[in-house]
């Protein structure tokens, strides 16, 4: 039961910073700034539909291609985990500049995934 808990709590976090995400810095900043609370709360919950749908279907379909958390973590670890260094070095670095983090967080992307 623990983990079912966990998993739930997750997936209700993720589905709310989605649904704030969109509803507060997309719809409201960009298509009605006038909007009040109920207009933010009726996008937020087809936000919330919209998203669950979207994630079922693209589990069902990475089930359907054979390949599972493992491979979503490998992937994830690999094309992401690349990009950390070079971001980290731009926020910390006097000297280090936009083009070399971008350059460095594609490049070890691309590498990654080549060696992956």
């Amino acid at each position: 039961i623990m983990l079912f808990m966990a998993i739930t709590s997750t997936g209700s976090a993720e589905g709310i910073a989605v649904s704030s995400l969109v509803a507060y810095d997309i719809y409201k900043t960009y298509i009605n700034p006038e909007a009040d609370g109920r207009k933010i709360l009726l996008v937020s919950k087809v936000v919330i539909v919209v998203f669950g749908l979207c994630m079922g279907v693209l589990s069902v379909a990475l089930h359907y291609m054979g390949l599972n958390l493992g491979w979503v973590y490998m992937f994830m670890g690999t094309a992401i985990g690349s990009a950390v260094v070079p971001l980290w070095n731009l926020l910390m670095w006097k000297d280090a500049n936009a083009i070399g983090a971008v350059v460095g967080a594609w490049g070890g992307v691309l590498l990654a995934l080549c060696t992956w």
